[in-house]
């Protein structure tokens, strides 16, 4: 797995200000409990997607197996042969072709087997998450350059972190607030969409809203200002994150033995 270092070069902040120093150390903390969720988090989202590629070859196969065996069971013969009898009947037999179709999918359930709509949806859940973990480590960021006594770096690193993730803010909010989302709205002002000309999609017109949308490794949705916002779920992503953490962690003064985190 893509394991990504913080080293933290010592036990304490060194500081004149101890209420303040501790008041940092606490934030740091905060900030790496959500640093460690995020590159978890990205290992499952990348399982994930390896996980639904195969499992959807296998469901696509089992489909055409399932409709083969479904035509030679006998109960079908059954129904298939009234159907053809009895053609004014035919939505009452289609009817019974379903429900032995819903049937066999029950006893698959019951045996264990995770329904497809249900497993597909990790991706989406684990890029969420992700999402929010990455976001929260900026807030923390910003938290520790709003303090009054640090560095002056800490500001320069909290603004470089929004700058080298600028879809993250977006796509956050987007994500925050699906249900304004749906409605195409922000703030209960209806949202202006723009064309979309990238990598990602193309639609010329004005008309289409992303609401957490997963393109392959990338998050997307439509931001309050109707742009498209998105954020790449993807150790590239989570690099940028652990530099900037790296980054403000040396920017402090520190006393006592240096830890490598993860530290087991």
């Amino acid at each position: 797995m893509n394991v990504f270092e913080i080293l933290v070069p010592g036990t304490w902040v060194e500081m004149d200000d101890r209420d303040l120093a501790w008041k940092i150390e606490g934030y740091i903390d905060t900030m790496h409990s959500y640093f460690n969720e995020a590159a978890m988090v990205l290992e499952l989202f990348i399982r994930a997607q390896a996980d639904h590629r195969e499992r959807f070859a296998a469901w696509t196969a089992e489909q055409h197996a399932e409709q083969k065996d479904a035509v030679s069971d006998t109960a079908m013969q059954k129904i298939t042969t009234k159907m053809c009898e009895s053609p004014e009947d035919s939505l009452k037999h289609l009817q019974a072709w379903h429900a032995h179709m819903i049937a066999l999918r029950r006893q698959k359930w019951a045996s264990g087997e995770v329904p497809m709509e249900y497993s597909q949806t990790l991706p989406r859940l684990y890029a969420r998450s992700f999402l929010f973990s990455v976001w929260t480590i900026g807030r923390m960021l910003d938290r520790i350059a709003r303090c009054d006594g640090v560095p002056e770096a800490c500001r320069r690193i909290a603004a470089q972190f929004w700058a080298e993730l600028p879809g993250l803010k977006g796509m956050r909010d987007s994500s925050a607030h699906v249900d304004e989302r749906v409605d195409g709205m922000a703030r209960g002002k209806k949202i202006e969409t723009r064309p979309v000309d990238g990598g990602l999609a193309r639609v010329p017109g004005n008309s289409i809203m992303f609401i957490e949308n997963l393109v392959n490794d990338t998050f997307v949705g439509t931001a309050e200002d109707g742009s498209l916002a998105e954020i790449e779920v993807s150790p590239k992503t989570m690099a940028v994150v652990q530099q900037r953490v790296q980054t403000l962690i040396n920017a402090f003064s520190w006393r006592g033995v240096g830890r490598l985190r993860p530290e087991s």
